[in-house]
């Protein structure tokens, strides 16, 4: 079963880079968190997400700042667009819970491959992941107009 999950998330990163212009911004903040070159991020980003252990590595460390990135800005947008709601506090509250949430989670999720070669892939994977679907609840939560919603 673990392995065919592995297979599974080798599959999905090494189609998740295809077609899609690399983020620069990006690039070079995955350079500055690993200590990578950035051609080498680049290489990695673009070609090395199903290819060596320290390729996929840094492919998966860029998708994770790709996607850090886009809920972050997400996040911004709705406190400036919202910023005189009482909601606010609330939200922010809400995103520290959910930062330590994600963090001790996907420490929890990757555990099974505690050091082996694939535990920061693993840990990468999940952040990734987590935080993807976190910047689409924050989405939500600022297009929402119904009864109910916090704004």
């Amino acid at each position: 079963m673990r392995r065919s999950l592995i297979c599974l998330a080798l599959i999905v990163i090494g189609s998740a880079a295809v077609g899609q212009p690399l983020d620069e911004q990006a690039v070079a903040a995955t350079a500055r968190r690993t200590g990578a070159t950035v051609e080498h991020i680049r290489e990695a980003a673009t070609h090395g997400c199903d290819s060596d252990m320290s390729s996929m590595n840094l492919c998966a460390e860029y998708q994770f700042v790709v996607a850090d990135r886009r809920m972050n800005e997400v996040y911004k947008s709705v406190i400036s667009r919202h910023r005189d709601s009482k909601s606010i506090p609330a939200l922010i509250q809400s995103q520290k819970a959910w930062l330590s949430y994600r963090n001790a989670a996907c420490a929890f999720e990757s555990s099974g491959v505690m050091g082996g070669s694939l535990h920061a892939f693993s840990s990468l994977r999940c952040s990734m992941a987590k935080t993807e679907l976190r910047a689409t609840e924050l989405e939500a939560y600022d297009s929402c107009s119904q009864p109910g919603c916090p704004w």
